[in-house]
């Protein structure tokens, strides 16, 4: 066996550094979690919306919008356009 000497301190240092930004920081663990929520209980909130508008399914709603290439959102005075390019579908 051959012996290989320490690496340098410096070395040591940053490697460690590198190692600690890949572990999980648990104190933004809760910020994280909360965000989550937010996001799942406001899509459920606009689904329901979505279906109470339409009258549809929202799986029936969203196989409908999918093959739809330019969508206009307004929320309250502020209209959003989104325009994706691509072959057209039909729904099944």
């Amino acid at each position: 066996m051959s012996y290989s000497p320490p690496p340098p301190i410096s070395l040591a240092i940053q490697s460690t550094s590198a190692a600690r930004s890949a572990l999980p920081v648990y104190h933004r663990l809760r910020d994280s979690i909360e965000a989550y929520l937010t996001i799942v209980v406001a899509a459920r909130a606009v689904g329901r919306w979505i279906e109470h508008q339409t009258g549809w399914p929202i799986r029936k709603f969203v196989k409908i919008a999918r093959c739809y290439h330019t969508i206009q959102i307004q929320a309250d005075q502020q209209r959003t356009n989104w325009h994706k390019s691509g072959p057209r579908c039909s729904p099944r």
